[in-house]
């Protein structure tokens, strides 16, 4: 990780529509304001880590079902986490962390963005770096809210479907609405891009983006989008420049947590420590069903997961090194993954298996791993293959919930997700069915109460 320079200030970064909501904060800061006076001040406010690096929304996860919590914990934490796990429709089914620590992170962007070109330029190199850092990290945290908050896009209808409030300036009194998905999409991709032009190809630290981070990110909202073509140009763009995958046999699967955040798969490393009540808490557990759907040569059965002495199984394959806080960053294998699928859908099936298989020999044993067949299969099954891997490879990643919309959205793929619990004293099935308004989580409430945003219908 890279040294963080604290300087001689910290810029309040608290939206108006959230002021006064300072309970929606795991614990308050004390935060003081100063003027950034240099492109170094800049860059301090980019490595704040808390902020930048580890304010990932944690809804991403929460409502997928490889995963559950069991019927004790799940009724000791807070009602409105209760609700949200079980896809209720009230509005307050949703989380506000989630929220607010992404408005942080570009309020910070913002922050810089608006200072660069007032600051002395004492060096072209930084300045560049600094720049479309800000760029990527406020197109990174808008791409995530847009998975949370926003109906899944779609080109016919994007003019007329509610976006984000698009948030461009520091000013923290500047009142702002609700964009339409379509300018939604467009700021995204434009930051991205921006980022691009302007980033190093590589750092010497994984918690500062680079121009491959900003491609591999640009790769995944393509993939939400259903741009294809544009899709397969970002992977391979960022694939030209790392392609290293982990060799799995390496790695001790006997440590608590075999992953360190530093492995060479990470293109860029964030976090999503919030909503732990639910994710992180002891009662969390792995689904039976998805754990057996690893082989036993698979290597991934071992180093994802443990097998307690109850026979519940718990997650420990975090890229984030610890448990505390899941993978909420870009990675060389979802650059595999994206590739295999994007060469699947064009009917180029040989090559699809190919690509996986370059995935999948670094993670089954290598004596016993075979080949997966690049003939006599349809294309409808070499996209189930490919999906079914990007499944397991990119489970606690923040990536299973968007997947679900896309391929409901797009694909028809029927996707139906269920729960059953018994927290309410009565055994019951919970269900999401394809395209369910439910796919798009509320707003806080205290947010629409305190600014007027309109509210994302439920039912």
């Amino acid at each position: 990780m890279k040294r963080i320079k604290l300087g001689l200030f910290l810029i309040i970064v608290i939206l108006p529509i959230i002021q006064g909501c300072e309970h929606f904060l795991d614990e308050k800061a004390d935060y003081s304001f100063s003027t950034p006076e240099s492109l170094n001040d800049l860059r301090a406010l980019l490595d704040n880590e808390v902020i930048i690096n580890q304010g990932y929304p944690g809804l991403t996860e929460v409502g997928n079902t490889d995963y559950y919590l069991d019927d004790v914990e799940l009724g000791n934490i807070a009602s409105y986490l209760q609700d949200t796990y079980l896809w209720d429709s009230n509005d307050e089914a949703t989380d506000p962390s989630s929220w607010v620590k992404p408005y942080e992170a570009i309020m910070v962007a913002n922050v810089v963005l608006e200072s660069i070109n007032k600051v002395p330029v004492s060096d072209e190199t930084l300045y560049r770096q600094v720049l479309g850092e800000a760029h990527f990290v406020r197109g990174m945290f808008m791409f995530y809210l847009s998975q949370l908050f926003c109906q899944p896009y779609d080109e016919n209808l994007s003019t007329d479907q509610l976006g984000l409030p698009l948030k461009y300036t520091a000013n923290i009194a500047e009142k702002i609405e609700r964009s339409s998905l379509k300018k939604t999409y467009e700021q995204i991709l434009l930051d991205l891009n921006t980022a691009k032009d302007h980033l190093p190809e590589r750092s010497s630290y994984k918690t500062r983006a680079t121009k491959c981070a900003a491609m591999a990110g640009l790769s995944r909202v393509y993939l939400s989008m259903a741009a294809y073509d544009k899709a397969e140009m970002m992977t391979d763009s960022a694939l030209l420049i790392n392609k290293e995958l982990l060799d799995y046999s390496k790695i001790n699967d006997q440590i608590a947590y075999p992953f360190k955040a530093d492995n060479p798969e990470i293109i860029y490393q964030a976090y999503s420590p919030w909503t732990i009540a639910i994710l992180l808490s002891n009662g969390t557990f792995v689904s039976d069903q998805f754990y057996n759907s690893f082989e036993d040569d698979d290597l991934r059965k071992a180093l994802f997961f443990t097998v307690n002495a109850n026979g519940k199984i718990s997650f420990k394959g975090y890229y984030t090194g610890f448990r505390t806080s899941f993978f909420a960053g870009l990675s060389v294998d979802e650059l595999y993954l994206n590739k295999a699928e994007l060469l699947a859908r064009k009917g180029m099936l040989a090559g699809s298996l190919d690509v996986l298989n370059e995935l999948r020999v670094k993670r089954y044993k290598a004596q016993s791993y075979k080949q997966l067949p690049v003939a006599g299969l349809d294309r409808n099954e070499v996209m189930n293959i490919v999906l079914d891997e990007r499944r397991k490879q990119l489970f606690f990643r923040g990536v299973r919930w968007m997947d679900v919309r896309r391929l409901n959205k797009f694909d028809n793929q029927g996707i139906i997700l269920r729960r059953t619990s018994a927290v309410t004293g009565v055994v019951k099935q919970y269900e999401l069915k394809p395209n369910d308004l439910r796919f798009t989580y509320p707003i806080p409430k205290d947010v629409v109460l305190m600014s007027g945003l309109k509210q994302n219908p439920r039912q």
